[in-house]
């Protein structure tokens, strides 16, 4: 219980850019891997596996603003498309800011593709699903 507690306590404070705090800690540096296993099966559990639990972290040096809090709970028939654009109302982006959302910190999907069947298939062990956030596309 004092896991969660302390993860509300560091999800309350709101950053502007990395530089705000250069020893910010991922969601997996912060907690252990019991930790972050036995909140995601309370999680799964207590929606029956109808909602799908995703840590959604900035890109380390990115421009954009940092999220006010980095757990999201998503219905399983949600879309990319749709994640991308709860994300963008979250971090208040005009239509002209590009935003690109990488799964694992690597790969970009399909707007269209159902956060489930990414979940299924890119879930960490701990059972989250991890993602990263950038307004410039690093990879390409």
């Amino acid at each position: 219980m004092q896991a969660i507690t302390d993860w509300i306590t560091d999800n309350a404070i709101t950053m502007k850019n990395s530089f705000d705090l250069p020893n910010v800690r991922t969601f997996k540096q912060r907690y252990s891997i019991d930790q972050r296993y036995s909140e995601s099966r309370r999680v799964l559990e207590k929606y029956h596996g109808e909602r799908i639990p995703i840590i959604c972290e900035r890109a380390r040096n990115s421009r954009l603003g940092q999220l006010r809090h980095n757990k999201f709970l998503v219905p399983r028939d949600l879309t990319m498309a749709q994640f991308m654009y709860v994300i963008r109302k979250h971090l208040k982006l005009d239509a002209s800011t590009a935003l690109y959302i990488y799964v694992n910190g690597s790969t970009i999907y399909s707007g269209n593709m159902l956060i489930s069947t990414i979940y299924e298939y890119k879930k960490d062990p701990d059972g989250f699903l991890y993602v990263i956030y950038n307004s410039e596309n690093t990879f390409g």
